[in-house]
């Protein structure tokens, strides 16, 4: 499992998500209706209980719990802006 951010991502979290409390950004699968699988991925700036896997950027730690890694085995997430919203997509390892 990896995690790979593009810069004009990083910038976008950075200038909108409030890091001041915490300096971590969370990974989670989340339930959403009308999409193929029924699941999605959403972000949370919460403290880590155990990271699976993460990419540090600027002193801020972005990852994906241990418990959550059912959703992404095997795979790349790949973080990029599109729209100016951040896009997530999946690479095979």
């Amino acid at each position: 499992m990896e995690i790979k951010i593009t810069k004009p991502a990083l910038r976008w979290f950075e200038e909108n998500i409030n890091f001041e409390e915490n300096k971590y950004l969370r990974f989670v699968p989340s339930l959403k209706r009308k999409t193929e699988t029924g699941l999605s991925l959403s972000i949370m700036p919460v403290k880590p209980t155990k990271i699976h896997t993460s990419f540090v950027h600027n002193d801020i730690t972005y990852y994906i719990e241990d418990a959550d890694i059912w959703f992404f085995p095997g795979k790349v997430l790949n973080v990029r802006i599109q729209n100016k919203e951040p896009i997530y997509e999946w690479d095979k390892v």
